[in-house]
């Protein structure tokens, strides 16, 4: 019987060893797996802090880059527009000078038709003074003639005599 017991006490020493050396190797497993798990939720919480801090770098760089962007943009447009200005204000400046031309031109164009109007006034002006001019003097001849009872023509050919008469003189003279 001793062999038996001995048999039996090694037999149960085996079953609390294998059990006892399941339930460390269990346990030795167990802290693996937890070590392991914490050691992979270490490694995904940096791979997620890395993450991040990569998205917000691309992130800021990309707001960065757009800011740029939108600075050259806008240096762009306000040069576009100063330009346009400049063009607008070299467009009135000639609209002005056009604008004063022309309405010198105006000026002088109203200024001629007055002087031309005038003069046209001054000719009809003289020209009635002449036509009256005449009008005396034919009628102061007429006058002449009914005076003197001689008419322009007698005196003409007398005067045309006297003075032919004055040229022999002087040319029997000489």
């Amino acid at each position: 019987m001793d062999s038996l017991l001995l048999i039996s006490i090694l037999l149960g020493i085996l079953i609390v060893g294998i059990v006892v050396g399941y339930l460390i190797r269990k346990s030795i497993a167990e802290a693996k797996i937890s070590s392991a798990e914490t050691l992979a939720k270490q490694i995904v919480d940096e791979a997620h802090r890395n993450a991040d801090a990569s998205k917000k770098e691309a992130l800021l760089e990309a707001k960065d880059e757009n800011h740029k962007l939108r600075q050259q943009t806008e240096d762009e447009l306000r040069e576009r527009r100063n330009e346009v200005q400049k063009q607008e204000n070299r467009l009135m400046q000639k609209e002005e000078n056009l604008d004063r031309k022309s309405e010198t031109l105006d000026k002088r164009e109203l200024m001629l038709e007055r002087k031309e109007q005038s003069l046209t006034e001054k000719q009809q002006q003289i020209e009635e003074m002449e036509s009256k001019v005449e009008a005396t003097l034919q009628e102061q001849q007429t006058e002449l003639e009914r005076i003197s009872g001689y008419t322009t023509d007698y005196r003409l050919d007398k005067l045309f005599l006297k003075e032919s008469n004055k040229k022999l003189r002087m040319n029997q003279h000489y």
